[in-house]
């Protein structure tokens, strides 16, 4: 299915997303810094948010559904790689199950599970789940591609998503 991604502001993300060995990888997976946009505050300075443009797309929707809300973003940079994540997530400070696939460009390799760990992570001004955006700490500690198994992380804040699914 396509997804057509509207909504009336520019759509922002801030991305920290990474491949390590973890505790469960392989000794092959090395350390990449997959994903690297925009920038998470500080108590000195306030976070900066990437939006589409030139070499990057971010798209992203937060729809109401049941208890809490469906959720589904995805970032790529050219440069880099991308992110693309998909759950139910619910106004909760407990741990969540979301699928995560994390890609990186160079070399290319792609690592999926579907029963990651999001959490909500603090440390910055914004922190939970809102009608247009969401912030968490995704942790994929058996992410395969092909027989290889590496651990994956996110860091995300995406805000200004959509809020409705597509049309049949």
């Amino acid at each position: 299915m396509s997804y057509e991604f509207i909504t009336t502001q520019e759509q922002e993300a801030i991305v920290e997303a990474s491949i390590s060995q973890g505790t469960n990888g392989s000794p092959a997976c090395r350390f990449a810094q997959v994903g690297y946009l925009g920038k998470f505050g500080t108590a000195e300075e306030p976070p900066y948010f990437a939006s589409s443009g030139d070499d990057v797309s971010v798209h992203c929707r937060v729809v109401p559904e049941g208890d809490g809300y469906y959720v589904e973003a995805q970032t790529r940079s050219g440069r880099r790689g991308s992110l693309s994540i998909e759950g139910h997530f619910v106004r909760s400070r407990q741990a969540q199950t979301v699928a995560m696939v994390v890609s990186s460009e160079g070399p290319y390799v792609r690592y999926a599970q579907d029963d990651c760990t999001a959490t909500y992570h603090d440390g910055h001004r914004f922190t939970g789940l809102s009608p247009n955006g969401f912030w968490a700490d995704i942790t994929c500690p058996n992410a395969r591609d092909g027989a290889q198994t590496c651990q994956t992380f996110a860091r995300v804040h995406f805000q200004n998503c959509a809020s409705s699914r597509p049309g049949p």
